[in-house]
């Protein structure tokens, strides 16, 4: 959590993001206490987002919003395609791809997004 205060400290405050989106909610719950101890409000300031929804998510002192990962139809998938895969020859194997969608669970962790005043120029 240092380590993104640190770098946001070297930063022109013009080019801060507006959210830190962190791999686990452990790392995300770090960054927001030393945003916290830097006075720099979440949200108010940053918008900070983690990963797993860990049960200490919705307990911090600004509840934060996570991404859930399904892991028991995650799991479930790994033994479909286990018990399938035993039950073909390895030459017939084929790749293949399982999309496993996350659920997003909004806390006050982040804030709700502006539109532009001036809107992007098309790319």
């Amino acid at each position: 959590g240092q380590a993104v205060v640190s770098w946001l400290a070297e930063q022109p405050r013009a080019e801060w993001p507006t959210a830190v989106v962190c791999a686990t909610d452990l790392l995300s719950l770090s960054v927001m206490s030393a945003l916290h101890v830097q006075g720099i409000a979440v949200p108010g300031t940053l918008s900070v987002v983690g990963c797993d929804d860990v049960p200490l998510a919705g307990l911090a002192p600004v509840p934060l919003t996570t991404v859930r990962l399904p892991t028991d139809a995650l799991a479930r998938e790994v033994w479909r395609l286990l018990a399938a895969g035993m039950a073909e020859p390895p030459a017939g194997r084929l790749p293949r791809r399982v999309l496993i969608a996350p659920e997003w669970i909004e806390r006050a962790s982040v804030a709700t997004v502006q539109p532009l005043a001036t809107p992007l120029p098309p790319e």
